[in-house]
């Protein structure tokens, strides 16, 4: 696997890797500057044939919803909490699984960088108060996802066109990606150990789920 660009500098050069981040991130797409399809010759294509596809995708939803349903309870007895800057006005009606399949009909992204969005949700967690709720769980994926794109892979796409997939406005993904960026401590890399890490627990939960359906299906 490739995994993330990483590069060491001193103090003296925090200044130049910054300049080569906003680059990167807030620059122009790279060699890639086309639109997506989610027709084939005229036929709708099985999402999970995709090249972008990942058999994560269906643990990462359910973790993902998981949290948002517990967070949204702590906030319904204790109200708002937390930071709150990455929500949304209303609880958008796509589910989060289908949220991410439109993100690999349409981002032409590697399989890879949806272990790393889930890693980057994780830094944010730790390193802010925030709260994952139905508010915010759909814009959290998305940015952990640019990040991810960008820091990831060698083709990626402008700002503009990530925030047509995800259904908000290119000024709003610019401001959660810089936000984003700052709340980690622009801490964007992944360590082979830490990828392998999270795909351990994923492919573990992935076992234990095709067990279950195994045992469900003898029953029968």
């Amino acid at each position: 696997l490739q995994f993330l660009y990483f590069i060491e500098y001193t103090v003296g050069e925090e200044d130049a890797l910054r300049t080569w981040w906003a680059n990167r991130f807030f620059g122009k797409a790279s060699k890639a500057t086309g639109t997506g399809h989610m027709m084939s010759g005229g036929r709708k294509v099985d999402i999970k044939t995709h090249e972008s596809y990942s058999s994560y995708i269906p643990v990462i939803s359910q973790l993902l919803t998981s949290l948002s349903k517990r967070g949204d309870a702590q906030v319904k007895q204790k109200g708002p909490l937390g930071h709150g800057a990455y929500d949304g006005a209303k609880t958008p009606s796509i589910t989060l699984e289908d949220y991410m399949n439109r993100w690999v009909r349409y981002s032409f992204c590697s399989k890879e960088t949806f272990v790393l969005a889930v890693v980057y949700i994780d830094r944010l967690s730790h390193k802010t108060d925030i709260v994952i709720t139905s508010l915010n769980v759909h814009r959290l994926l998305l940015t952990s996802l640019v990040l991810a794109a960008k820091a990831r892979d060698d083709i990626y796409y402008s700002n503009k066109y990530y925030a047509s997939i995800g259904g908000i406005t290119t000024k709003e993904m610019n401001r959660l990606e810089a936000m984003w960026l700052t709340d980690i401590d622009w801490d964007v890399y992944v360590s082979p150990e830490q990828y392998h890490r999270y795909t351990s627990e994923f492919d573990s939960h992935n076992m234990y789920m095709a067990r279950e359906i195994k045992r469900s299906q003898e029953a029968r």
